[in-house]
């Protein structure tokens, strides 16, 4: 027999590498490695106070212990480097590596922000947003970034100011064995007056998680700032040195206290001033200039004075007279001021976007000089129209357009808007008119458009129903605003919802005139007119006469030839049963067959006639089958008088 050879295979496993000696299978397991990219960010309005170190040292962490393994950043590599040839595994599991920043002098300037993993990396973002205590704000005015800010004058014609900075940068053992003091400084503009009774100054701490508060607009939003206990600063509105508040903040005692940390200080935290100052006097519109800046104190020793910041506040005016027109002479507006007609503010010209000023659409009521007045506005455009006529007079309908600015005079706009007094509720018949004009003649076939005029001579809204019956020589095309026609009755019907009060509207009707219309008498037309609950009323009527001598298209297959009927163009009126050839009618030119009649007189001539006709009608090439037939008959016909 012949000897067997055995051999032996594995199957692959994942993470080993397989060999064989003889009989034995060796498997080699394959280290698996990774590479981490590390970045580093500096947002430090590049490196403006000189903090930023010339390297860093970022550590290396693998399931949250030392590795010994350190990465250098600098300038030169862009700030960016690799952890290299990392084992990914270890002990039957995938590592987690993690990174920290060590170097102890960036950490006092700088808050670490570490983001990404190991398999897309780390960036490490180093900011800065506080203000060292040797340095000074700078405010450039044409595009600053104020630390001292307001919001348009309100609709109490006050102003809120809030002045936000970071806490300056003390070593906190010299803070808390010092006596640290902030002292803010608030100088107004001399129409701006603070209460000190009535003016409420808010004293706010804003953690380093929360962005600056430009966006804030009042106290009611600062849920998330903790306010400062009033035992940690005091107000003064009349301190020595002219300015119009002094507020003074301890610091030493904030920090002493925990309210604020070593982490505040360092991490920029922001400490906030908030308050109302009102404007004193009339005539409100302005430009008002609020000054501020602060200082820090230990003890009496002064440490630091920032540079002035200032805000500028402009408020705008829209004033609205209000006249009557009926008791205006020349240009003696005020003279004719209206009391009691409510506007409305809007930020667009169809009025549908309203201005709103505590929380509700902003209006302004004209007083007994006629003026409506809206305050406290932001430059830019609006648009302002009536609500609400006073008593007895028409509500305009008119939108004018009101532009504020700062180059206008007086940071003022006057507009002036009429009102005419209001009609006698005495009711105006409604009115129909046609387009061709009353009386003139019209023909078959003419479209005619018929207009019905209403007004609505009562002091409210009002249903308006409008009824046009159509007379037989008239039929219908058209109807505007919405006018339905019923066949059945011959009645176009309108319904208008809501008519304003003392206001005229119209509807148009469109008809033909069609071959049913009395000649003698013509086409007319009447409609009725119900606005309210009151009785319908009906129009005036208006008549189109027809020409007595116009001529009509025949009917080709009516199948009688002789009765006499214009209609049909044929002018004999003879009976074919009697034997009565009759007389010649006044019937025009018919379009029978193509041919034409003429009156006929009395005697055989209407039978040479017919002849004729039956004659051309037969030879007429593809006459149709109405033609054809009706030449049969005509032939008939013919042949019956001939027998006679």
């Amino acid at each position: 027999g012949t000897e067997i050879t055995y051999t032996i295979t594995e199957d692959a496993v994942d993470g080993y590498s397989t060999a064989y000696d003889g009989y034995n299978v060796i498997n080699s397991h394959d280290t698996e490695t990774i590479n981490i990219p590390v970045a580093k960010i500096w947002e430090d309005d590049d490196n403006d106070y000189g903090h930023r170190p010339d390297s860093i040292d970022v550590a290396l962490l693998a399931d949250g212990g030392e590795t010994g393994m350190t990465l250098t950043l600098t300038e030169d590599n862009d700030w960016s480097g690799d952890f290299e040839g990392l084992p990914k595994y270890a002990a039957g599991g995938e590592i987690e590596y993690t990174i920290r920043e060590t170097d102890d002098d960036v950490l006092q300037y700088y808050t670490p922000q570490i983001s990404g993993d190991a398999e897309i990396g780390f960036i490490i973002v180093n900011q800065r947003e506080y203000f060292d205590i040797d340095e000074e704000i700078v405010v450039d005015e044409d595009d600053r970034d104020s630390w001292v800010k307001s919001e348009p004058v309100n609709e109490n014609n006050a102003i809120q100011v809030e002045m936000s900075v970071p806490l300056p940068v003390i070593e906190t053992e010299e803070l808390g064995s010092g006596k640290y003091t902030m002292v803010f400084h608030e100088v107004l503009d001399s129409q701006v007056v603070l209460d000190e009774l009535d003016t409420d100054i808010g004293v706010y701490l804003n953690s380093s998680g929360v962005s600056k508060l430009s966006s804030v607009n009042t106290l009611a939003d600062a849920s998330d700032r903790e306010k400062v206990k009033h035992q940690y600063y005091t107000l003064n509105f009349d301190p020595d040195d002219g300015c119009s508040l002094h507020v003074d903040v301890d610091l030493t005692a904030l920090y002493t206290d925990g309210v604020i940390t070593e982490e505040d200080l360092l991490g920029g935290t922001e400490i906030m001033i908030f308050f109302y100052a009102d404007l004193e006097g009339t005539g409100l519109n302005g430009s008002y200039r609020l000054t501020a800046w602060y200082q820090v104190y230990n003890g009496d020793q002064l440490q630091y004075t920032s540079a002035e910041d200032f805000v500028e506040v402009y408020t705008f005016e829209i004033s609205v007279l209000k006249y009557d027109t009926s008791a205006l002479t020349g240009d003696d507006y005020e003279g004719a001021a209206l009391a009691g007609a409510k506007m409305g503010l809007y930020n667009d010209a169809a009025c549908e976007d309203p201005v709103i000023r505590n929380d509700v659409p902003y209006t302004a009521t004209s007083g007994q000089d006629g003026l409506a007045i809206f305050y406290g506005l932001t430059e830019g455009t609006y648009y302002v129209t009536e609500l609400e006529a006073p008593e007895g007079y028409v509500c305009s309908d008119q939108v004018m357009e009101a532009t504020v600015s700062r180059d206008m005079d007086g940071y003022i706009c006057e507009l002036r808007f009429a009102n005419d007094p209001a009609a006698a509720d005495v009711p105006r018949a409604p009115e129909k008119t046609v387009d061709a004009g009353d009386g003139t003649e019209v023909t078959t076939g003419q479209e005619l458009t018929y207009t019905i005029s209403y007004y609505n001579s009562g002091s409210e809204t009002a249903d308006v129903t409008i009824t046009d019956t159509l007379e037989a020589g008239l039929d219908f095309v058209s109807a505007t605003d919405g006018g339905t026609y019923d066949q059945e009755t011959r009645t176009v019907t309108w319904t208008i919802a809501d008519a304003p009060a003392y206001t005229e509207g119209s509807v148009e009707l469109t008809a033909a005139v069609n071959g049913d219309a009395d000649r003698a008498d013509g086409v007319s037309n009447t409609a009725a007119v119900q606005i309210g609950s009151d009785a319908a009323a009906d129009t005036n009527s208006v008549n189109n006469p027809l020409p007595s001598d116009e001529g009509t298209t025949g009917t080709p297959d009516d199948g009688n030839p002789d009765k006499g009927n214009p209609d049909d163009g044929n002018p004999d009126k003879g009976n074919p049963d009697n034997g009565n050839p009759g007389t010649g009618g006044t019937g025009g030119t018919g379009s029978n067959g193509g041919n034409t009649h003429s009156p006929q007189t009395d005697g055989p001539e209407p039978v040479l006639t017919m002849i004729a006709l039956a004659a051309g009608v037969a030879a007429a090439a593809a006459g149709g089958a109405a033609l054809s037939l009706r030449a049969y008959r005509r032939r008939e016909y013919v042949g019956k008088r001939l027998k006679k």
